[in-house]
């Protein structure tokens, strides 16, 4: 059998480390390098030449798909996602250009998605890899040049995981999204979680147009907003449904304008109160 030379792409050093550890106890793997984001990615792939990349379809700077559309498509590699997209798997799936890794996923899928590479390699008569991968590439066009941080079909079920734990929410129930540092505090009608989490991998993951971004820590469900009052500052304030009061920064704010444009008559009607509707408070 001939030796697989591997990259691991993920920006979750835990994701990262899951992989190097069933990796490691394949024969006829190396593992060439790992990156954390886009950037670091094209970097490493300009000094090594793998076979087999596992790569994240969401990272800090750029989409798994955006980092494909850059390698030389003669030397582009074999690949197999690692997503919590089910939409996004479902469809590399049907094309047959690549496998995937749906997180969480146990160690019988991956060794599922190594052996259908292995195959792939031993089949010369099957179109090659490279062409394979560029007819994914050619299959979503605008998520991967005009929109770079969505993904088609996020699923209405967001799954996270906290330590050893999996959180299941549905993404209607998910009231707004807290960063604390390298992690988010997603506040849920069912229960809270804390998740190792990035906000803009958590915007990649839930429905577009229903979660909006109003402050570098603060992400917000707009089904649960009931009041939006302009302060002395220039900034605003957004009270929840449930009393839970957030500052809107100035760099979102017109977002947050635009996204609430959006919604039906109704709940604008509920969302935009007069400024002098708002309660007193200290």
């Amino acid at each position: 059998m001939p030796r697989l030379n591997a990259v691991i792409i993920d920006d979750e050093p835990l994701a990262r480390a899951a992989l190097a550890r069933l990796l490691a106890t394949e024969r006829d793997v190396l593992i060439l390098g790992e990156a954390a984001d886009g950037a670091s990615a094209l970097r490493l792939m300009q000094h090594v030449t793998p076979d087999l990349v596992f790569l994240d379809v969401q990272l800090p700077d750029m989409t798994g798909l955006e980092i494909l559309q850059r390698l030389p498509g003669a030397t582009r590699p074999a690949v197999i996602f690692v997503t919590a997209h089910g939409g996004f798997a479902l469809k590399a799936f049907e094309l047959q250009a690549v496998d995937y890794l749906l997180k969480p996923y146990t160690d019988e899928r991956f060794h599922q998605a190594l052996a259908r590479i292995r195959r792939q390699r031993l089949q010369p008569t099957l179109v090659s890899l490279s062409a394979l991968v560029d007819g994914l590439l050619r299959h979503w066009p605008d998520e991967t040049r005009t929109r770079p941080a969505a993904l088609p079909e996020a699923a209405d079920q967001l799954v996270a995981k906290s330590g050893t734990n999996l959180h299941v929410f549905k993404t209607g129930q998910v009231k707004w999204v807290e960063g604390q540092g390298d992690y988010l505090k997603i506040h849920s009608a069912t229960g809270n979680a804390l998740v190792r989490e990035t906000m803009r991998h958590f915007l990649g993951r839930v429905p577009p147009g229903r979660f909006v971004r109003v402050h570098k820590s603060a992400i917000v469900n707009l089904a649960f907003v009931r009041r939006l009052e302009s302060i002395h500052s220039g900034d605003y304030r957004l009270e929840l449904v449930d009393g839970t009061v957030l500052r809107v920064s100035r760099s979102y704010r017109e977002h947050l304008r635009l996204a609430l444009g959006g919604v039906n008559r109704a709940a604008t009607e509920r969302v935009v109160a007069p400024a002098n509707a708002w309660p007193q408070r200290p």
